[in-house]
């Protein structure tokens, strides 16, 4: 099966991108690591079409693309369930399945998680900037958002090992924290009540960091120097509002960081979209 497979964008859906494992060892340089929000779901589509884990993956949020294929090959779906479908037909998540000509991907209504992956067997022809595919949330080194018309050209390889199916991962929607460097700034009772109570997840949220309509007042506001930050880090507004670090958070920030995600968790964390619900539990 080698050769050329061209993906072609018929309509955008709500936010589509190209990503891979993200931009490591930048930071020092103010370079966010980015890359594919749930790094399980896009590591585990790759195998399914034997790809390494580097390789790039469409992620899409909420509401999915329709593609068009132009040529043969493999793909595979991985993460949240948009309801696809292969020409008309539901088509089966966590599985390899083989595209030809003329067949088309559309995706219908959300009904599990935030972010699915589309895996394509092959070497993807997308431009790299300081080593990886993903685009920069403000940056215009590497096209960002698939839009109408938008194609993707990969070159098929024959006879790649491939992963045969992989098992769903359980909707587990709790994160464990670790106590983050100014979490001194809460009384025993904020700190108790951060793990008793249920969080839900505003509209204003997005890969940057997911702001909780939650509330923690702290008992004397506090300004911090600007610090390092990454994914993961809770950090606490001076209106009280929690935010939870993206995969594209900036890599300094001036509120207190009260607590951290487990690296663990973060691939629950990338699932969780406006509206839902989850609980913390401090480790």
């Amino acid at each position: 099966m080698s050769g050329k497979l061209k993906v072609i964008c018929e309509k955008p859906g709500l936010f589509a991108s190209v990503q891979d494992q993200g931009r490591m060892g930048c930071q020092s340089m103010g370079v966010p690591i980015g890359g594919a929000m749930d790094r399980g779901a896009a590591a585990a589509a790759n195998a399914l079409v034997g790809n390494p884990v580097e390789r790039p993956v469409l992620e899409m949020t909420l509401v999915g693309p329709v593609l068009r294929f132009e040529g043969s090959g493999s793909i595979a779906l991985v993460g949240a369930d948009l309801s696809p479908q292969l020409n008309g037909k539901p088509m089966l998540m966590c599985e390899r399945v083989t595209v030809a000509t003329g067949d088309v991907l559309h995706f219908g209504r959300c009904v599990s998680g935030c972010r699915a992956y589309l895996a394509i067997g092959g070497k993807w022809d997308v431009p790299v900037w300081m080593g990886s595919v993903s685009p920069m949330c403000e940056g215009e080194a590497v096209p960002g958002k698939l839009t109408k018309g938008s194609v993707l050209s990969i070159e098929t390889v024959e006879g790649a090992e491939f992963c045969r199916k992989v098992a769903p991962e359980p909707w587990v929607p709790v994160l464990g924290v670790y106590e983050g460097p100014e979490c001194h700034l809460l009384n025993v009772q904020q700190k108790k009540a951060w793990t008793s109570v249920t969080h839900v997840v505003s509209s204003h949220s997005n890969r940057m960091g997911l702001r909780l309509k939650t509330k923690l007042i702290l008992e004397e506001p506090m300004e911090v120097i600007s610090s390092g930050v990454f994914p993961g880090v809770v950090q606490l507004t001076h209106s009280g509002q929690p935010i939870i670090l993206g995969i594209d958070a900036q890599t300094t920030g001036g509120y207190p960081r009260i607590a951290v995600v487990q690296s663990e968790d973060l691939d629950v964390l990338a699932q969780l979209k406006p509206g839902d619900t989850f609980r913390f539990v401090w480790l």
